[in-house]
């Protein structure tokens, strides 16, 4: 067929934790420096027992975060796109159309939902609204 529709479910529990709410807070924790990045070195829960973060990396190296990677990925830009104040004004999200380069076939329109990026997408639009009414 010519439209493909799935979900591929990841993240809980963690490697180490026998449930997603076995010890909640360091899941969370640890879900959200995978989804934003981390400067090396990181210590993870000490329940966790996949692979390190940072193993084989030196001191002040630092790991990319998955929404990093898929707006590379994506080229999903926001407004300003660097500097300080990167994605303040507008995030990636706003008008975002990802897709995936098929040759010369066509594209193919991706659509993800990601609980743990939709909560710092509104966390992120609450304090960049806030921030615009404090100063104005």
């Amino acid at each position: 067929s010519q439209v493909s529709r799935s979900m591929l479910m990841l993240g809980t529990p963690l490697q180490g934790f026998s449930h997603p709410r076995d010890h909640w807070k360091e899941q969370l924790t640890m879900r959200g420096t995978m989804f934003s990045g981390v400067a090396c070195p990181y210590e993870p829960p000490p329940q966790y027992t996949g692979r390190s973060l940072c193993e084989g990396k030196p001191d002040g190296h630092v790991i990319k975060g998955l929404e990093e990677m898929l707006f590379e990925r994506f080229r999903m830009m926001g407004v300003p796109p660097e500097g300080p104040y990167k994605n303040f004004i507008r995030t990636p999200y706003m008008d975002a159309t990802p897709y995936e380069k098929l040759g010369e076939d066509g594209d193919m329109t991706v659509e993800f939902y990601c609980e743990t990026l939709w909560d710092a997408e509104v966390f992120r639009t609450i304090t960049m609204d806030l921030s615009i009414a404090i100063l104005a």
